[in-house]
């Protein structure tokens, strides 16, 4: 990896709808995660946020970060 551990974050479903249908492959997802180094909490938020579309400022929209400790 050439990833400091400060910067490790991944995405891992695109913005869309996210129903009963993405449980089980979540979970397999999280399941082969490797956690090490840092948790780079502020980081993920800010490229999630990034995401969003802003050509649709009256649309509601989520985002979820799952993690294992503090920033």
């Amino acid at each position: 990896r050439d990833l400091l551990p400060a910067q490790d974050v991944e995405m891992v479903w695109p913005l869309g709808r996210y129903d009963q249908t993405h449980n089980g492959v979540t979970n397999r997802l999280l399941d082969q995660l490797q956690p090490w180094g840092e948790t780079p909490l502020y980081l993920a938020i800010a490229r999630g946020l990034e995401q969003f579309g802003k050509d649709d400022p009256g649309r509601r929209q989520s985002l979820v970060v799952i993690t294992d400790g503090l920033d």
